[in-house]
């Protein structure tokens, strides 16, 4: 089946200069636009110009001067686009040129497709330029077309007839209506849109059928399976006793079968057995109430008991807490005392400290003064030693690095690069004008490597497209050889009458064989492409000999060697020059370094007189004696220190003993609750233990009520599985007799000629028609339409029936025939299940209730079929529905 997805316009009327690209989403659009503009060209005249090359308007606009039509579509999954360019003679008279691409489906195509979210979208790039783009791989399949023709009689095989897409696919507003074609008018075009079946798949499809209603009406007959479970299931039912109900209804039904042996029931002599379940469970229901309250009652108690024990468990645990705080605060005033203790004797040798000194602090900075100067010379005169240790250091490398070897080493590669100049000049006397190639004349030893590097590659390039064409020739020859096995069959068929093969129907049946025609268009195909195939192996061959003839008039080979040796020399000298330059760096580096010795020597003396200054400066300091300060105001510090964090403690020991005199109080409260408590628990025990011997003495009652309710559900259980059984049995009765019909009238067409079983095929699509269209119209008409094919098979009489009449369906009003003629393709579309349809201007002498129902009835359509759904109308009712995906206002910018 066709579906479309891309359509690409340029210059076609009215876009003048102009181009346009259309993607069909699957969805419903309404395309509402005003009068005289572009609307029907977009969906109808120019699809069909792309399909079948047919218009009965201008298709091109006057004022530009090239026009294209490209389409995106798909035929039976199998992805195709079609580029018709049209070109204009001095004349005046229209020229399509068409080309034909075959596209590779894959993940690239989805995702290509799946990026446009426009459906009009107005752009320069075509759909053949955006494919490559995208990477999507298209094999072009114009050139096994030589003639414009051939191209469109192959379109037309693989497209369905133009009849049968103007009547399934596309309403155009003004297209031919088959309820005003004459009868035999009719049959031909629906011959076109059903003769789907050929006779040889029609009776083989009957046939498998036969067969298959045969061996399902065998499985169907058995009846052996019902009896068994009717049987086992009634088995089951006798077995069940009940301790306290009682079932009436029960007891009738399982007296009849207490002297019948079940494997001789008569299955159609049993009935139903209807039992009310829902009295009897309320029996056992309140039986089981008194229990259910004594439970709930234990339950309570239960749960009261649980929530006693808890809250006596947690004020055991508050007062074990309390307890273990009020132990440790037990020892505190004896703390308290040694505490005090401690910071007397901290007050008396802070008191000494500070006797020792008139100001201890002033002292101590005059200290830490001194100290930092002794830090500060050490770190210069280890500043010094470290600088005096890189000076010697550089002053050694210095005196090393004097060689007179330098000298000899710029002599020695000045003379290697003289004789390497003298080799060079030997095999440049190359003659560049000699190597003439395709009109280009060589004039530098560069473009000669360019040139003989181009060669070799295109050498490589024909060699490897040589195989390849060889390959493909030897494939397709085969391909051929195989064809030419492949004969014609002919077709027959036996005739039980005459007990051998009909001599009427043979001549009929070989004439929808078209495989001998298709066998030597392909072979046609092939032949055209292996002589493509072998002109192309001939140029490559003819190429590459020329190539091999100017490389052995050149004797390259030569030319080859001399170059590798002159690239040789040249990397060589490149190497000694780059080495010259950085001796005669070096020469000149010396000259430096000894001025940069004697100045290091100079360096060195000043840093050993700077040393003997320092030395000197600190032996001073070191004869005054700060330690001493240090240590005492060290020591005053810590002295400090430890008797704020001592107070600190005394003010926490404080605070736990007023805290102690308040757990001692929330002691005395805990011990009163717990007692309190414990009574009332053991009150509830005492209550609880009454309650269970009351649950003792009504749990046997309770027992034996819950195992009545168990046989009872699986009483209800087996009854509802044996009524069941006994319908299914009844209804499979009835279906052995629709089946027995069926298989009697497949049996009897099964034998009979090939018109009858066509016509009897053909009658079941019209009648599938018929239903269909009387569905959609039931809403909107108060008539029923009727399709009925004449007995030759010649004529197709359309008619509608009301309560009063039949009549011709040429007797309808305008709007009549529009509906009847909206559900007609509606109705084929469904049949055919197809993926798209196009309706324009359908409706515009409908009254505004039919309207709202035709819509409705199109959402219902459009949602079970799946299909892209386009609708061009100026209603305004319609385009305020609620039916639509999108709504497309139509302009021309």
């Amino acid at each position: 089946m066709i579906n479309l997805y891309q359509w690409y316009y340029k210059n076609i009327w009215p876009l003048k200069n102009k181009s346009v690209l259309v993607n069909y989403k699957h969805k419903n659009v309404l395309v509402k636009a005003p009068i005289w503009t572009w609307k029907s060209f977009l969906f109808f005249d120019w699809p069909l110009f792309w399909l079948y090359k047919y218009s009965d308007r201008t298709i091109i606009n006057q004022d530009s001067k090239n026009w294209t039509i490209q389409i995106l579509f798909s035929v039976d999954n199998n992805y195709f686009l079609i580029i018709r360019n049209i070109t204009r003679s001095k004349t005046w008279k229209d020229s399509t040129k068409s080309s034909l691409y075959e596209i590779i489906s894959d993940k690239n195509l989805i995702d290509y497709l799946d990026n446009f979210s426009k459906i009009i979208d107005f752009k320069d790039n075509d759909i053949l330029t955006l494919l490559k783009f995208n990477q999507i791989w298209i094999n072009d399949l114009t050139q096994d077309f030589k003639q414009e023709s051939i191209l469109q009689n192959n379109l037309n095989d693989l497209l369905p007839p133009k009849e049968v897409a103007i009547t399934t696919i596309f309403l155009p507003q003004n297209s031919e209506n088959i309820f005003e074609m004459i009868p035999s008018q009719r049959v031909n075009i629906l011959k076109k849109i059903f003769w789907i079946l050929w006779i040889d798949e029609a009776k083989k499809i009957i046939d498998e059928e036969k067969l298959k209603i045969y061996w399902e009406l065998k499985s169907i007959e058995n009846t052996t399976s019902y009896m068994g479970k009717i049987s086992e299931i009634l088995r089951k039912i006798s077995l069940i006793n009940f301790d306290i109900i009682k079932i009436k209804e029960l007891d009738i039904f399982l007296s009849d079968f207490e002297l019948i042996d079940y494997k001789k029931l008569n299955l159609d002599k049993l009935t139903n057995l209807n039992i009310d379940f829902n009295p009897i469970f309320e029996i056992l229901k309140n039986k089981n109430n008194k229990f259910v309250d004594l439970e709930n009652k234990l339950k309570n108690i239960d749960e009261k008991i649980k929530l006693e024990k808890s809250y006596i468990k947690k004020l055991s645990e508050n007062l074990k807490n309390i307890e273990k705080q009020l132990l440790e605060v037990k020892d505190i005033p004896e703390e308290v005392t040694k505490l005090e203790n401690k910071i007397k004797n901290i007050d008396k040798d802070i008191l000494k400290l500070e006797n020792k000194y008139n100001n201890l602090d002033v002292e101590y900075e005059k200290a830490l003064k001194n100290n930092n100067q002794l830090e500060n010379l050490n770190k210069e005169m280890e500043k010094i030693k470290n600088e005096m240790i890189k000076l010697k250091s550089k002053k050694t490398f210095l005196e090393n690095k004097f060689s007179d070897n330098i000298l000899n080493e710029i002599k020695n590669l000045e003379n290697r690069l003289f004789d390497l100049n003298k080799q060079l000049e030997q095999f440049l006397d190359i003659k560049y004008e000699n190597f003439y190639f395709e009109n280009k004349t060589i004039s530098s030893l560069e473009e000669l490597k360019e040139l003989i590097l181009y060669i070799e590659n295109e050498w490589k390039n024909y060699a490897k497209n040589i195989t390849e064409l060889k390959n493909e020739i030897k494939e397709l020859t085969n391909n051929i050889l195989n064809l030419e096995k492949n004969k014609k069959i002919k077709w027959n068929y036996f005739c039980k009458k005459i007990s051998w093969n009909c001599p009427f129907i043979e001549e009929i049946l070989n004439k929808f064989d078209n495989s001998f025609e298709i066998i030597e268009k392909q072979k046609q195909i092939m032949i055209n492409k292996k002589k493509l195939l072998e002109e192309k192996l001939n140029k490559n061959i003819e190429k590459r000999n020329n190539l091999a003839n100017w490389w052995k008039k050149n004797n390259i080979n030569d030319i080859k060697t001399k170059l590798e040796k002159i690239q040789k020399i040249q990397v060589e000298t490149l190497e000694i020059q780059t080495k010259l330059k950085n001796y005669k760096d070096k020469q000149n580096e010396i000259l430096h370094n000894k001025w940069q010795l004697n100045q290091i020597l100079d360096d060195l003396e000043n840093y050993n007189k700077n040393i003997l200054d320092i030395e000197t400066q600190i032996n001073k300091l070191n004869n005054k004696d700060y330690k001493v300060i240090f240590n005492d105001y060290n020591l005053y510090k810590k002295l400090k220190e430890n008797k704020e964090n001592m107070l600190k403690n005394l003010n926490q020991y404080s605070s736990k003993i007023k805290e102690s005199i308040k757990l001692k109080t929330e002691k005395d409260q805990i011990l009163n609750n717990l007692s309190e408590k414990k009574t009332l628990l053991n009150e509830l025990e005492k209550e609880k233990n009454n309650l269970i011997l009351k649950y003792k003495e009504i749990e046997n009652i309770k027992n034996l009520a819950i195992s009545d309710e168990k046989k009872l559900l699986n009483l209800k259980e087996l009854v509802t599985i044996y009524n069941n059984v006994l319908d299914e049995y009844n209804n499979n009765k009835l279906k052995i007799i629709k089946i027995r019909k069926k298989y009697k009238i497949l049996k009897d067409l099964s034998n009979i000629f090939w018109k009858e079983l066509v016509i009897y095929v053909f009658s079941d699509y019209l009648k599938s028609l018929e239903e269909l269209i009387n569905y959609f119209i039931s809403d909107i008409v108060n008539f029923m339409l009727h399709i009925q094919l004449d007995e030759k098979w010649e004529s197709l009489e359309i008619f509608v029936e009301d309560e009063l009449w039949k009549r011709n369906v040429n007797s309808l009003s305008g709007w009549q025939k529009t509906a009847l003629r909206i559900w007609w393709i509606l109705a084929i579309s469904k049949l055919q299940n197809n993926k798209m349809l196009f309706l324009d201007e359908t409706i515009n002498n409908f009254d505004q209730e039919s309207i709202w129902l035709l819509a409705n009835k199109i959402k219902e359509f459009v949602g079970e079929q799946n299909i892209k759904f386009y609708m061009i109308t100026h209603s305004e009712i319609l385009q305020q529905t609620n039916i639509w995906d999108e709504i497309i206002n139509l302009k021309i910018n």
